[in-house]
């Protein structure tokens, strides 16, 4: 709405082709999206944990495990709970839930279970959590990242730089 209302020029945010489309209004709105990266979602647990030494876990690995996920309303624990329909077992039920990735890790290296969460919101996530991460099987992706911007903004100077660091990052994420 803030970019629609000339509040904002640029967002960086995850985009559902099929859930946001409307965001970017009719083709003539201004509003552009253009894609950065997609995101994998990686399981945490406690180096000490029965899974850690293993590089890829499945659906059924985790079944009794205790989870910290994120509320039901969130893309992550949507796309988490799609991945386990998909392989025909039911979604995890949380012990705790917690919309924080900080206090999701946190929770997770103090024992309390284990979480699925992704990994480019803190560029100094490896040095910072005592966690192991492991990749799940078959893939959760997230939405794409990218930036929105309004189409009259396009010839702006600073826009240019914006997206140029922003597709230098992108590409660090790999």
């Amino acid at each position: 709405d803030l970019l629609h209302a000339g509040e904002l020029d640029a967002v960086v945010a995850r985009f559902l082709p099929d859930e946001d489309s409307a965001l970017l209004g009719p083709a003539d709105a201004g509003i552009v999206f253009e894609r950065l990266f997609d995101e994998e979602m990686q399981l945490a647990v406690r180096p000490d944990h029965r899974l850690a030494a293993r590089k890829v876990v499945g659906p059924a690995d985790l079944i009794g495990e205790r989870w910290i996920l994120q509320s039901g309303r969130t893309m992550t624990r949507r796309a988490c709970d799609a991945v386990y329909r998909q392989v025909g077992l039911p979604p995890p039920l949380p012990v705790i839930e917690s919309d924080s990735t900080p206090s999701s890790l946190r929770m997770v290296e103090a024992g309390l279970g284990i979480s699925l969460l992704p990994r480019s919101g803190d560029p100094s996530i490896d040095a910072k959590w005592q966690v192991v991460w492991l990749r799940l099987e078959p893939c959760l992706r997230l939405a794409p990242v990218g930036l929105f911007y309004r189409r009259a903004m396009s010839e702006a100077s600073w826009l240019a730089s914006v997206l140029r660091a922003a597709r230098a990052a992108a590409a660090e994420l790999g």
